[in-house]
């Protein structure tokens, strides 16, 4: 690779990667919004969505990959300015980072209390059932039974 098209190559790699950062977090403050909505396309939807962004920024990780080997300061920048771009971006990035992640932690939180609210409803409702049953056949029990008594 020319030395000289690196620390270009390099800034444009990062500037792609905050940009699908920054789709990320969109969608993952709107998937975080959606999670009283009980609407599970909708959270499909999103799931979908992020997929080929996913997909993409996986990509862009292994590009980024022989860039991480260099140290910064053996790359020829065209200026400083230009190195503090990139470095600024870079930093972006890890904050977009750290967002998603504190978001998608949360959102994964609610979604496992509100999966454990509808279990319990759920043994609620069969453990209803299972009292009504229960009374039910007690009842027929009573209505069949006969006197053998000698009255």
């Amino acid at each position: 690779m020319d030395a000289s098209l690196e620390p270009l190559k390099l800034s444009q790699l990062i500037e792609r990667q905050l940009e699908i950062l920054s789709a990320l977090l969109v969608l993952a403050q709107q998937q975080s919004g959606c999670l009283g909505v009980d609407d599970v396309e909708v959270l499909l939807s999103m799931l979908a969505r992020k997929q080929p962004l996913l997909a993409e920024l996986l990509e862009l990780q292994s590009q980024l990959r022989p860039y991480r080997d260099v140290a910064p300061e053996q790359r020829t920048w065209q200026s400083a300015a230009q190195r503090e771009s990139c470095q600024q971006i870079a930093e972006a990035c890890a904050h977009t980072h750290q967002e998603i992640l504190r978001l998608e932690t949360s959102t994964l939180s609610e979604l496992e209390q509100h999966r454990n609210a509808i279990a319990a409803q759920l043994q609620d409702g069969r453990d209803a059932t299972l009292a009504s049953t229960a009374y039910s056949a007690e009842s027929m029990l009573d209505e069949c039974s006969f006197d053998l008594t000698n009255s």
